[in-house]
C-alpha cells in the first residue's frame, strides 16, 4: 500500500467528486467502470510521490491483446499467461 503524506490530495479528491461527479458505467451487480479523476500536485518537498494506481484500462477477458512492442511487455505478457495465471 502507498501511504499520502499531504492528505489535502485526497480531502481535494473527496470535494470534487461530491460537488461534481464523473460519469461511471455499472456492468452488472459486482463491476462498475469508474473515470479518472485528475490529482493536485502535494505541496512543499512531497512533489512527484506516488499517490494513487488507476487500473482504469483493466479488461476482463479471456484472451490477451497483443498491442504493445516487444520491449515493453510486462513478464506476464512474455510467458503469454493470464492474469489469473500463477507464475512460480
Amino acid at each position: 500500500m502507498l501511504t499520502v503524506a499531504d492528505e489535502t490530495i485526497l480531502q481535494d479528491l473527496e470535494k470534487a467528486e461530491a460537488e461534481n461527479p464523473l460519469q461511471s458505467k455499472v456492468i452488472d451487480d459486482t463491476r462498475t467502470i469508474y473515470r479518472s479523476r485528475k490529482l493536485c500536485l502535494p505541496t512543499g518537498a512531497l512533489w512527484g510521490q506516488p499517490v494513487l494506481c488507476d487500473f482504469g484500462g483493466a479488461r476482463i477477458r479471456g484472451s490477451m491483446l497483443r498491442w504493445r512492442p516487444e520491449d515493453r511487455k510486462s513478464a506476464t505478457e512474455l510467458l503469454q499467461h493470464l492474469w489469473m495465471a500463477n507464475v512460480i
